[in-house]
């Protein structure tokens, strides 16, 4: 069984940067002017919301993505275990500078229904060509992401049968 958490290093320098927006905030408040006043204190409020936000990340322990012999959770999808049975294919993919690792399912509309408003929203946006392809987002986590997708790619392998 693999798991894998959030990088502390990773949420700390976004928590420092989330800081650095919070002092602007702060600034443009303080300065207040011109037609855009509202500015400062929606920059502000959103600062201290993400800044939580990766508090939070930052300190939980527990892993956000599970692989076993059963399948994959990533529990910040909330869809439970993809089994290797559903999963076609898999590939590293770059957007934005994250890496990311996706899933194609065979009957994604199964899972994709299961996903919360957000989450199904961010599905519809990362789509490849309404591929169906489920987005493991790598970004903030400690993981050596070829390794994990070479994990993933020998499950998907066995499950199905075949070999690439």
């Amino acid at each position: 069984m693999i798991e894998l958490s959030y990088s502390r290093e990773i949420i700390f320098k976004r928590w420092l940067l989330q800081i650095g927006l919070l002092a602007m905030g702060m600034l443009a408040s303080y300065f207040r002017s011109g037609s855009i006043w509202y500015s400062g204190p929606v920059l502000v409020g959103l600062s201290i919301i993400f800044s939580f936000v990766s508090l939070k990340r930052g300190i939980a322990a527990k892993p956000q993505i599970m692989i076993d012999s059963e399948g994959i959770n990533d529990l910040r999808l909330g869809i439970g275990v993809l089994p290797w049975s559903a999963i076609k294919s898999s590939k590293i993919y770059q957007a934005y500078g994250a890496q990311l690792i996706l899933l194609s399912l065979s009957t994604p509309q199964v899972f994709v229904s299961k996903l919360s408003f957000f989450n199904r929203t961010m599905f519809k946006w990362y789509a490849l060509d309404n591929s169906g392809d489920i987005v493991l987002d790598m970004s903030s986590l400690r993981a050596d992401i070829p390794r994990v997708l070479s994990i993933i790619q020998e499950h998907e392998q066995s499950s199905n049968g075949r070999i690439r």
